[in-house]
């Protein structure tokens, strides 16, 4: 601030030091001008007493415009000496220089606007030391959060400060929250994918009973072809008499039968075993894939669970959405793959099952057409008896293996829908808690959809800086006068 000096002062001076000696010359100078108008002698009216009135006069002027000056001057000086001692505009009110002294009055507006921006400056001191005293606060609550992962809500502030610990409450809380419930969604995951790989052990112990069924069933396949070769030999092991050729002809179509019933049942049996197993295989691959799903949920859990940790050195949130993204492709192409699979497990075991009630009817009936055979002493009839009875041991044998089998492969089929099932909720549960994990939309974006910024715990802290820029926008307070408020502010 400079304001333009006026010539008041400059004139007040001269006045104050020339005023007497005008005076006395104008007292001179009426003296003489009277006694030519009267016609008097010079000499008379320059006789001592005019002389010493006209002095008087002049002694008695100067001083009176010295106490004018000394008033204006040092009243003003004094004036503005205390105001700069006390820093109060209130002492500068009401001198004799506040207005048409020149450089004095521009002098005493110097005075006032110094004293405002005295005041000013230890106002923002005061300020600016709460602030830092204020900062050390949050800087302290900040390094207590990042050590003990609990936040304490800052206290309530005015000003800009205030909306800083307020962004800051809302935004840690929001992401304490967002934190919380990506943890119980990874929790949640780890669970499902646990009952997916208990589903998938189940299976797993399904398909080795299936397995171990087959294997029987095999079994007992192999030791009717042994049968049926030994009832062959037991039928051929001598050449009947002429006078029994009727009963040579009983023994032969009951050969007949019984290999054509042996055959169809061997055939048919191995057929369907081997149906079974290429099933129990595909069971097999079924929980190969989800033990590595469940590998790589827990380690993505993990990740998650680590990077929600502040200062854990984790990784970012925007790799662990890209695994669960992968993750989630993943786990539809298995569910895909797994309800491939129960589809063809199950077309197997109804085929397999229907296959197996077909035999027995068929065996059942291709042994009811076998004629009786005639009583005869004979040793190789008994044995084919006792062959024969064998052989109906091993088809109903092999009739409850079948059963056996089939249950155990339906059982394997319910397991399997089970996990295609958990696997499409867990599908649905990895997408959302991506859609969780998406980093924060643009602020082009944001403006457009306002609640783009809550998928974030930190979308808040983003105004901070904003808050922080409008510190230098908030109004003087100051009781400066008129001249004072209308300055500048010091930058």
């Amino acid at each position: 601030m400079n304001p333009k000096a006026g010539p008041g002062l400059r004139l007040r001076v001269w006045l104050g030091c020339l005023g007497g000696g005008l005076v006395a010359g104008g007292g001179l100078a009426f003296a003489v001008t009277w006694a030519e108008r009267n016609g008097m002698p010079l000499a008379a009216v320059l006789d001592w007493q005019w002389l010493s009135g006209i002095v008087g006069a002049g002694l008695v002027a100067g001083f009176l415009l010295a106490l004018w000056l000394e008033r204006g001057l040092l009243a003003s000086l004094r004036g503005i000496q205390r105001g700069l001692g006390a820093m109060s505009v209130t002492e500068l009110r009401g001198l004799p220089s506040v207005s048409g002294w020149g450089e004095l009055s521009a002098l005493t507006l110097q005075a006032q606007f110094i004293i405002a921006r005295q005041r000013q400056a230890l106002r923002g001191e005061e300020e600016l030391a709460l602030m830092q005293r204020a900062l050390e606060r949050t800087r302290e609550s900040l390094e207590r959060w990042e050590r003990t992962e609990r936040w304490e809500a800052l206290p309530a502030a005015g000003g800009t400060l205030g909306r800083v610990h307020e962004l800051l409450n809302r935004g840690i809380d929001r992401g304490q929250e967002l934190r919380e419930q990506n943890r119980e969604a990874a929790e949640q995951v780890h669970g499902d994918v646990e009952a997916s790989l208990d589903n998938a052990r189940e299976c797993t112990e399904q398909a080795e009973r299936g397995f171990v069924e087959a294997t029987a069933l095999l079994t007992t396949v192999r030791e009717l072809q042994r049968l049926s070769v030994e009832l062959a030999l037991a039928l051929e092991s001598g050449p009947p008499p002429e006078e029994e050729r009727a009963v040579a002809e009983a023994y032969d179509r009951f050969r007949v039968g019984a290999a054509e019933a042996i055959e169809e049942l061997v055939s048919a049996s191995s057929e369907s075993v081997a149906h079974l197993s290429n099933g129990l295989l595909r069971v097999h691959e079924v929980a190969d894939q989800v033990q590595v799903l469940a590998n790589r949920a827990t380690l993505i859990a993990l990740n998650i669970a680590v990077a929600a940790r502040p200062g854990a050195g984790g990784a970012p949130f925007e790799e662990v959405g890209a695994e669960l993204k992968q993750l989630v492709h993943e786990v539809r192409a298995a569910t895909d793959r797994t309800a491939e699979l129960s589809r063809g497990v199950e077309r197997e075991v109804t085929a397999a099952d229907a296959r197996m009630r077909g035999i027995r009817e068929r065996i059942a009936g291709t042994l009811d057409r076998v004629p009786a055979m005639p009583p005869a002493p004979a040793r190789p009839l008994n044995e084919a008896i006792r062959l024969l009875d064998r052989v109906r041991e091993m088809v109903q044998d092999t009739t409850r293996k079948g059963e056996r089998l089939s249950a155990a492969s339906e059982r394997v089929s319910r397991a399997a829908e089970r996990l295609a099932r958990q696997l499409e909720e867990q599908v649905r549960e990895l997408e959302g808690l991506v859609v969780r994990l998406a980093p924060i939309e643009a602020p082009e974006e944001s403006a457009q959809a306002p609640s783009a910024g809550q998928g974030s715990g930190f979308g808040h802290l983003s105004a901070i800086a904003r808050a922080m820029g409008e510190a230098d926008d908030a109004p003087d307070d100051g009781d400066g006068d008129a001249d004072a408020r209308k300055a500048k502010r010091p930058s």
